[in-house]
């Protein structure tokens, strides 16, 4: 069905549902616990870049060669599989998913006080045209169902 789903039991069947906010934050949970990852191996090659160092330190005073073969491949393992989760890190953060998520925000910012500009000049017009006294518009907006027209603002930037 979907990537991300919930499912709730409603009577004898069940609904459904899938939030962009839900998968969002599995997207960031996933992202952090690779970046985790990334560290802890990090801090593993650096570790056994330190035991290299050591190990051929040693070598010179006759260190065994299988120590030193087993440590190398051991660290490039660890690089391989470090490469491996920063690509996976990458494919994670979906930037135009945030700059879509912005450019629509905006245009809904701009569409809500367009709609709150339009109510003033519906009531500035019913008061000034009809007569109307401001808190008769203002049980009529109630009515068709703004509920505190009187609170009614811009949003702010």
């Amino acid at each position: 069905m979907w990537s991300c789903t919930c499912g709730l039991p409603a009577g004898s069947s069940k609904i459904y549902w899938s939030l962009k906010s839900t998968q969002v934050h599995k997207r960031k949970a996933r992202a952090q616990g690779l970046a985790e990852e990334t560290e802890k191996l990090d801090l593993e090659v650096q570790a056994l870049k330190k035991r290299k160092a050591d190990v051929d330190a040693q070598a010179v005073s006759g260190m065994n060669e299988r120590e030193r073969s087993d440590a190398e491949k051991k660290k490039v393992g660890l690089l391989k599989q470090k490469d491996h989760l920063a690509e996976s890190l990458k494919n994670c953060v979906d930037v135009d998913y945030y700059r879509s998520l912005q450019e629509t925000s905006t245009i809904a910012f701009d569409a809500a006080n367009r709609w709150t500009d339009n109510i003033f000049c519906g009531t500035s017009h019913m008061i000034n045209k009809f007569g109307c006294e401001k808190g008769d518009v203002h049980g009529l907006l109630r009515e068709v169902g703004l509920k505190n027209a009187a609170e009614l603002d811009y949003l702010p930037e």
